[in-house]
This record gives C-alpha cells, structure tokens and sequence, in this order.
C-alpha cells in the first residue's frame, strides 16, 4: 500500500515558542537563531519504533502550506510504528527539521498522538548542516544521533531554496533520505517542504512576477533544479520522483 496524504490545508502558525529545551554540548542553554540548535518536547528515545525493521508501507503527507491538517500528523504517527511484522511498534521520536525559526510544531505534533518524544532541529546555514558530519562537534552528533532513530520526518514550509542552497550534499540531506529510503518511514512537508520532498524544485535567485516568468519560459527553467537529493530515485519517496510537487497557485 502507497498513500500520499495530501489534504489542502494552511499552515499552522505560532507565536509563541512552547514548552522545550535546547540540547548542545550535552547541556541545556537558549537557542541560538545562528547556529545548529535542537529543541524537544517529551523524551527522546534511543531507538525508531520498529527498532531495525522497516515499516510495513510507505507513505509521505504533501501538504499545501497555511494551517496544518491535524489528522495528517495523527496519520504520521501511527504509520511510524506500522511494523512489517504486522505488530505495533513502541512511542517513536518525530523530528522536524527546519533552516530557522522557532520549536512551536513540538506542542502541536505531541498532541496528535503517542510519541516518545517530539524534536526540532534547526540547520540555520550550510556550515552548520557540514557539522552535522564532523565527530568533534558535539551538538552535530547529537543530530546525527537523532535523524538516524527518527521514526518519522516533517519539512516546514518557509524558502526551499534555504533548503537546496544548505542542505544539498550534507549529512543532514543524507541522513534524511537514507532515513527513509532504508526504513520506509514517514515523511512530510508543507509549503516549501513540499515542494523539496519532489526530484524537481524551483530555486530561483531572486523573486520573479508570474507575468515576467510567462514572457521568459527559457530564461525561468534554469531555476527548476532536480539534484538535491543524494539517494538513487532523487526523492526519498519514490512516487514523486520525476514530479514537481507546488501548493502555490492559490492563496
């Protein structure tokens, strides 16, 4: 069974930053806009949900930008402890992953079901996602730690191109798709999470009027990238490969 959840929807937004704590360097301080941050609400477990099987179908959630679908989470969170063997699977850590703003998802996501633990982590600029690879940063492995026993993924909406221009070619785009090419497990995005979940993603320089991009059709499809993701079907889910996948046509 394949399901792609793709109920149209606006995003959740919050104003607030909700109960969490920051992790780095083993201990708990304020968060840093500018650096590699993790956030968390519950405690994080050790292991995904199924421990080393992979799940027994996969699945993805493609959702519009605006406010967020809240049965589509609860979706997530069952599917993650799917297990092939046909049993359920113990409360998993659902990780966020988003180039800045705040934890506000944590509250949110841990109140549509049973998780171990809901975590956010911030990769702020391309520096930050290469030391996500690098042994000697502490708060690098921990996010490695973490995306290697996340039992499901979500992308927030915000500038796939912050995305494309940080993410592309490091350990945080690997982890990501190996994450989910080698367990099967679920994985999201709203708005430009989306967009970047399919092999072909428009990354433009700068921001064009739909009349100048009608006039120069040739001119606008050198911004249609399809290299970011590392794993051999482009996409960590399949069924979008060869696929744009863009919510923006309507308000």
């Amino acid at each position: 069974r394949n399901f792609l959840y793709g109920k149209r929807a606006l995003r959740f937004i919050a104003t607030s930053i909700l109960a969490g704590t920051v992790l780095a360097a083993g201990s708990t301080f304020a968060a840093n806009k500018t650096r590699l941050s993790i956030y968390q609400h519950g405690k994080p477990v050790a292991y995904m949900p199924c421990k080393s099987q992979t799940l027994k179908s996969r699945s993805a959630v493609l959702m519009g930008g605006g406010v967020d679908v809240p049965s589509a989470f609860t979706f997530m969170i069952n599917e993650m402890a799917a297990c092939a063997d046909g049993s359920t699977g113990n409360p998993g850590n659902f990780v966020v992953v988003r180039a800045g703003g705040n934890p506000a998802y944590d509250s949110y996501i841990n109140k549509q079901g049973t998780v171990g633990a809901v975590i956010t982590i911030v990769v702020p600029d391309r520096d930050s996602a290469i030391a996500v690879g690098d042994p000697t940063n502490e708060v690098g492995q921990q996010v490695q730690a973490l995306l290697r026993t996340a039992g499901a993924i979500w992308l927030t909406g915000g500038d796939q191109g912050d995305y494309y221009n940080f993410w592309k070619g490091t350990p945080v785009e690997q982890l990501i798709s190996n994450q989910v090419q080698q367990y099967g497990i679920p994985i999201g995005g709203t708005s430009a999470g989306m967009m970047i979940l399919s092999e072909y993603n428009y990354i433009p320089d700068v921001a064009y009027s739909s009349s100048y991009a009608l006039s120069n059709p040739t001119f606008m499809q050198k911004w249609l990238k399809r290299d970011f993701w590392s794993s051999k079907d482009k996409t960590p889910f399949y069924l979008v490969s060869n696929t744009v996948t863009d919510s923006h046509f309507d308000t």
